[in-house]
């Protein structure tokens, strides 16, 4: 695996030389005001170095209620180690009225993560440092004036700016696994506060750093956001840096009492896999057809077949069904459980065999963008009941509109992506989506359920498993008391 390693900077390598071009010499002049300012000398020394902030994340594009804003919270603590290029990363995650508790780290290469409510990790394999990093640099002007020192003579001097009523020096750096870095230098106090990337030809974000002040003998804005098409995605705050000199093996190790995180399911090849729970053999029986997270299922309801999943290659699914069960039997109704994008691009499929579209309000506006005027849809506002299958509204903390289903025939319950679990011998992982999930099932179907099939997922879970994870499920952070969980 191919490491990007920085080397380091010489004092020497400061000192303006008389024959380098005015463009340079204008390069090095801010990026030596940039090392005095956040004493990048300090920094390089540094074994690690330690930020910590907090997140209010929009979640704009999901087109969620406005009250759901205010509970979207996230907190960060990222330990870096550069000589040895070694990251970890701790979050603690509330959503509505549910929180989550992570942890993960890069050490020799691998990535490691860990789920602290579930005390399970899990080896993601080999990882390159700097795209998993990337974006901490990105959103650190701290950690950004140790780009531009490692960056001095390849940095590329942009011309003057005004920003914020002051006069800047736009600096123009490479970041490995990113386009070019376009760096504000504040020419009155050196501060960096603000840097562009363009991710699209048609598409800037920029990031910008506000309230600048000594810590720890360094640098930082203690406020940053982010910018897409002149809207903010997301702001940070609290932020806080600490240059450590001593090594913390702890962040960088995989907690004692973690245990590994059971084997996925293989879902590389599409499969067509049947699903009996009623022992009438005059029942009809559900299918479940798909591969990697796309999965659709097919039941005989009455006389036309339902869907429930709409992802991309709907068409192929069908298919797929078809020529394994010789069921020539019209397609009716496709059940478009969510308003997400990954949900509806197989709507269009679906529409053209014939099939009327079933969703929400959500999904009816992001539908209206990728299928035709004349496509059959109807809006799911309370329930719908299809010869055995009844389709319903249901919300999670993360969505107030999803829709589910629950086929009798085979006392299956159905339910859309984000919350599903495919993983060998394991129960439904509720976590704060799950509660929510769960209690928008009527008492009737948690008495007679079975199953829970997912359109992410190959695995059918065990309705048992699910409600036993969701009773259990311990909606306070930090069961281990970290830190970071301590306002």
């Amino acid at each position: 695996m191919l490491k990007i390693i920085f080397p380091p900077i010489l004092a020497s390598t400061l000192l303006l030389g008389v024959a380098l071009p005015a463009s340079a010499q204008d390069s090095q002049t801010a990026i030596e005001r940039v090392r005095n300012t956040y004493n990048v000398d300090r920094l390089e020394k540094a074994k690690t170095i330690r930020l910590q902030h907090d997140y209010n994340r929009l979640y704009d594009s999901h087109d969620f209620e406005p009250d759901f804003h205010q509970y979207s919270f996230r907190r960060h603590l990222y330990v870096i180690d550069l000589p040895n290029q070694r990251g970890s990363t701790e979050f603690l995650t509330r959503i509505s009225n549910s929180n989550y508790h992570g942890r993960s780290f890069l050490k020799d290469g691998t990535l490691f993560d860990m789920d602290y409510p579930h005390g399970l990790y899990r080896d993601n394999g080999e990882a390159d440092f700097m795209e998993q990093y990337g974006i901490v640099f990105r959103e650190s002007d701290t950690l950004l004036a140790i780009l531009l020192s490692r960056s001095i003579e390849t940095a590329r001097y942009q011309g003057e700016r005004m920003w914020l009523g002051q006069m800047h020096d736009l600096v123009e750096i490479d970041l490995p696994s990113s386009p070019p870095l376009r760096i504000f230098v504040c020419r009155k106090d050196g501060a960096i506060t603000k840097m562009e990337r363009d991710v699209s030809e048609d598409l800037t974000v920029y990031y910008t750093y506000r309230r600048h002040k000594k810590q720890d003998g360094s640098f930082i804005a203690q406020e940053a956001s982010v910018y897409a098409e002149g809207d903010r995605i997301y702001f940070s705050y609290n932020r806080n840096i600490d240059i450590n000199n001593r090594r913390d093996p702890k962040v960088f190790e995989i907690d004692k009492g973690i245990l590994e995180e059971p084997t996925r399911v293989d879902q590389s090849e599409l499969s067509v896999e049947s699903l009996n729970q009623n022992p009438d053999s005059m029942a009809p029986l559900v299918y479940h057809v798909g591969q990697g997270e796309s999965y659709t299922t097919f039941m005989q309801t009455g006389d036309s077949i339902t869907g429930f999943g709409g992802k991309a290659g709907f068409a192929d699914r069908l298919k797929a069904y078809r020529d394994e069960t010789g069921i020539s039997t019209p397609l009716g109704y496709v059940v478009i459980p969510s308003h997400h994008a990954e949900e509806i691009a197989g709507g269009s499929e679906a529409a053209a065999e014939g099939a009327t579209l079933l969703t929400t309000e959500f999904g009816l506006s992001t539908l209206a963008e990728v299928v035709d005027e004349d496509t059959k849809i109807e809006v799911i506002e309370t329930e719908k009941d299809i010869d055995g299958l009844k389709i319903f509204a249901a919300s999670t903390d993360l969505s107030s509109q999803i829709l589910a289903g629950f086929f009798a025939p085979q006392k299956a319950a159905l339910q859309s992506s984000h919350y599903a679990s495919p993983y060998v011998d394991s129960g439904f992982y509720a976590k704060y989506t799950g509660v929510t999930l769960y209690n928008s099932f009527s008492d009737e179907i948690k008495n007679s359920a079975s199953v829970l099939i997912s359109t992410e997922s190959k695995k059918p879970e065990a309705w048992s498993d699910f409600a036993e994870a969701v009773e259990n499920h311990n909606p306070v952070p930090c069961q281990r008391n970290h830190p970071i969980c301590r306002d």
